[in-house]
């Protein structure tokens, strides 16, 4: 108990010196004062700890304080570019279109002079051409010494949320969008280095043998990589509460301590502390895994911590050991008390083990080998559904108060979310093991890991996002909050409740010996005592709990798989914001994607919701010309889906994407093919694509003018896919007598006012006009002027837009067209 409060005063006196700063010295003094005063009051013979216990609030005081630093350099800048030197300290990871890292800036130069910082900047870069030569991506690493140019700036808040203070609390102190990077050396730990190595290889495997998205979601949850996620899936988990299970916390490491112990203990029993080793293990290779973050690193001490506790027989010394392990860690690094994720990690570890020791001393009887396989059954199920309310309900306030807005349903939404989180994690490890080893055998598994990630997707989809504002959710109402849970859990104690756990279990006793109203069995005839060896077999609830996971996987694989093709030909422009992608579906099934849009993670969504079974092959990919708005996501779908072939229009070689396009190509083993105006590909058995765009010779050396244009038919039916052709292209085209005449025109350059030209408009003479370009895109696209020319041409209530339809489906059977829009 005393050293449960003593460590409560240091965090105390840490959290009054970050957020006060009475001063280092006083401080001390006083600290000083109390230490002098225990020691008298102990020579007195009397009571020395309320006097220790000042001393070591006030010392927390002093090292909050010292810790604190003046402002960073980019609030001296006053937004100058400047150069700088430093070693990248994490795992860099993709965004849509840079490399984000954090920076551990060592010197800066400005105007001629060099001033010597330690400071540590999130920086976005993109790699320069000779790095994306001589590497994969991400291609900047672990331990890599740059020099960036760039303007430093301080963070600012976003939408009510204080970034500032959330990237203060990892000790960031400005942010970048680097204008050039340079790798100029290596360096780092080599053992880290190994370590972000091998998580880059489970992140590809995860990728290669599980559909999107749930191998975003299994990324998250297992590496805590994110970047992946969609966006939209992302704010269904912060909408309906469920937020905090996509950070790497106590949490999961709470979850994951609660099945590997039980399973543990039922496997090797509890006579000796081998199940307990085996679940330490368990965690500390999760937090490998994660990449050894701080935040998986923390969870895993706090873990092992209970673990001892279990193991000393001391349950009922979790939370002074949790706490003492929390002041050891602030001694060293203050600042990680305003960490979300070290907040997280300290209340769901301690909320669990509180509320399985109570759990377990009251209703533990359903460990016992006299119990049934149904009351395990049933035992098992209570006490997931505690952990789940045990996190839920220690994290809550926490989540409100960082994050500012409660989620009404979190707490329910969570008792049903956190029972998956566990065969998620699991599920998903194997299968990623299983992929670096034998891609087949990890594409197997991974159908496994789909039925738990998938769940927990349905879940937080099937939710309403209701959440309020959380304003008055402040230091007063956490400490109310989290004392109201401490007393709950002290009246809860065993001894406290032995009377009506007593009452319960004879009403039991009693109802069970209703049931047995039958003859009873003599000494001699209790069938097991025949001498005869007992076989051993698994509990039946186990073989049940297998019999549900290969079933209900073997369900969705039955599920996605059932969905072939119809017989008709489909062309999906896909809603990716402003870009381009369109999928075409063949009657019998082939598939082929023309550009990707700007953002990969999008496009895989869109891929995901729109291709049959959770199929991850495309027989063709297209790319149009290289602007980043159709090229950029095809550089994620290369790596996620199988391809057959692709073709491309011309490659500028001053496009800054032609160094990535052609690295993935050459990663993934794809020769691409060049094509011009001439070209024709047989999708299908009746269906055709031809080059119209660009000729042969004369190319202008614009991007927009020298992109692909193509024209698939189908029987009677045909589409024209403009591209980003401008009105120069679109003149060419009419002079030079292209088949142009269609059935349906995709709209050039989003519906710019440079493109679709009356001239060019007459010669494709469409009867519907569809439009791809993002909702409120700053370009205005598409153009007013366009939109009349169009609904001129084919009637208003024949243009579609993504911006305002979302997804457009163009379905036909050669003869007839149907639209179906998503909106």
């Amino acid at each position: 108990m005393r050293l449960g409060l003593l460590a409560a005063a240091w965090l105390g006196g840490i959290l009054l010196g970050l957020s006060w700063g009475p001063g280092t010295d006083p401080a001390l003094l006083l600290a000083g004062s109390g230490v002098l005063i225990a020691v008298a009051l102990r020579m007195a013979r009397l009571s020395a700890f309320p006097a220790v216990l000042a001393a070591a609030l006030l010392l927390g005081v002093a090292r909050g304080e010292a810790s604190q630093s003046g402002l960073g350099v980019a609030a001296a800048l006053d937004g100058r570019e400047i150069i700088a030197t430093g070693q990248i300290t994490d795992d860099p990871e993709h965004t849509a279109t840079r490399v984000r890292f954090e920076l551990l800036v060592s010197e800066i130069r400005l105007d001629g002079d060099i001033r010597e910082v330690n400071e540590r900047w999130l920086v976005y870069a993109r790699p320069p051409d000779e790095l994306v030569a001589r590497r994969e991506t991400p291609y900047f690493r672990y331990g890599d010494v740059l020099t960036v140019t760039g303007t430093p700036q301080e963070p600012r808040p976003i939408d009510g949320f204080d970034y500032p203070a959330y990237l203060a609390a990892q000790g960031i102190t400005a942010t970048m969008f680097a204008r050039e990077a340079q790798v100029t050396g290596e360096g780092g730990a080599r053992w880290r280095a190994a370590l972000y190595a091998a998580r880059g290889r489970l992140a590809d495997s995860i990728e290669r043998v599980m559909p999107y998205p749930e191998s975003a979601l299994g990324q998250a949850l297992l590496l805590g990589k994110r970047e992946s996620l969609p966006t939209e899936l992302v704010e269904r988990f912060r909408g309906t509460g469920a937020a905090h299970l996509l950070a790497i916390s106590g949490l999961h490491v709470g979850v994951l301590l609660a099945v590997t112990v039980g399973a543990g203990a039922w496997l090797l029993g509890r006579q000796r502390p081998t199940y307990l080793a085996v679940a330490a293990a368990v965690i500390w290779l999760y937090a490998l895994a994660a990449g050894a973050s701080p935040s998986a690193l923390r969870a895993a001490v706090m873990g092992t911590v209970y673990l001892a506790a279990l193991g000393l027989g001391r349950p009922s010394s979790v939370l002074p050991a949790l706490a003492l392990a929390a002041a050891l860690m602030t001694a060293a690094s203050p600042n990680l008390i305003r960490q979300v994720s070290f907040q997280l990690s300290f209340a769901a570890v301690g909320g669990i083990a509180l509320a399985l020791t109570v759990w377990d001393g009251n209703f533990g009887g359903w460990r016992s080998q006299s119990a049934g396989w149904r009351a395990r059954l049933l035992g098992w199920a209570a006490s997931l559904t505690v952990v789940s309310a045990a996190a839920t309900l220690a994290t809550w306030p926490l989540v409100a108060a960082n994050f500012g807005e409660v989620a009404l349903l979190g707490v329910p939404v969570s008792l049903v979310a956190i029972p998956a989180m566990a065969p998620a994690v699991v599920t998903t490890i194997v299968a990623a093991v299983g992929g670096v080893v034998f891609e087949p055998l990890g594409e197997l598994l991974g159908w496994m890991a789909v039925a738990p990630t998938a769940y927990l997707i349905a879940v937080v989809s099937a939710f309403p996002q209701w959440t309020v504002e959380a304003d008055w959710v402040g230091r007063p109402l956490l400490a109310a909050w989290y004392g109201g849970l401490g007393l709950a859990l002290l009246a809860a104690q065993p001894h406290r409740t032995r009377r009506w756990q007593q009452a319960v279990a004879s009403l039991l006793s009693r109802l069970k010996s209703l049931k047995r109203n039958g003859p009873s069995t003599s000494s001699g005839e209790r069938t097991g005592e025949t001498g005869s060896p007992k076989i051993r077999l698994p509990s039946p609830y186990i073989t049940i709990t297998v019999a549900v996971a290969l079933g209900t996987a073997a369900a969705i694989l039955w599920f996605r798989m059932a969905d072939g093709p119809d017989g008709y030909l489909h062309v999906h422009f896909l809603d990716i914001g402003q870009g381009d992608s369109i999928l075409v579906v063949t009657p019998s099934g082939r598939q082929a994607l023309i550009d990707g849009g700007p953002d990969g993670d999008i496009v895989s969504q869109a891929l995901a919701d729109t291709l049959p079974g959770g199929d991850r092959s495309l027989d063709l990919v297209v790319m149009t010309h290289l602007d980043s708005d159709h090229s950029n996501g095809l550089l994620e779908v290369l790596g996620r889906y199988t391809v057959g072939a692709v073709l491309s229009g011309p490659q500028p070689p001053d496009n800054e994407m032609r160094a990535q396009w052609e690295d993935r190509l050459e990663h993934h083993g794809i020769a691409p093919v060049e094509v011009h105006a001439g070209y024709v590909i047989e999708l299908d058995d009746g269906v055709e694509l031809q080059a119209l765009n660009p000729p042969r010779e004369g190319l202008s050396g614009d991007s927009n003018n020298d992109s692909l244009v193509m024209r698939l038919t189908y029987g009677e039916v045909s589409l024209l896919l403009a591209a980003d052709i401008e009105s120069e292209a679109e003149q060419r085209l009419v002079e030079g007598r292209a088949e142009l005449q269609s059935t349906v025109l995709k709209a050039a350059h989003h519906g710019s006012k440079t493109s679709t030209t009356q001239p060019f408009l007459n010669a494709v003479s469409p009867a519907i006009a569809v439009v791809s370009a993002g909702l409120d895109n700053s370009y205005g696209h598409p153009a007013p002027a366009v939109v009349e020319r169009l609904e001129a041409a084919v009637g208003e209530e024949d243009v579609y837009r993504t911006d305002r339809d979302g997804n457009v489906e163009i379905v036909s059977d050669g003869a007839t067209v149907w639209v179906r829009t998503e909106r």
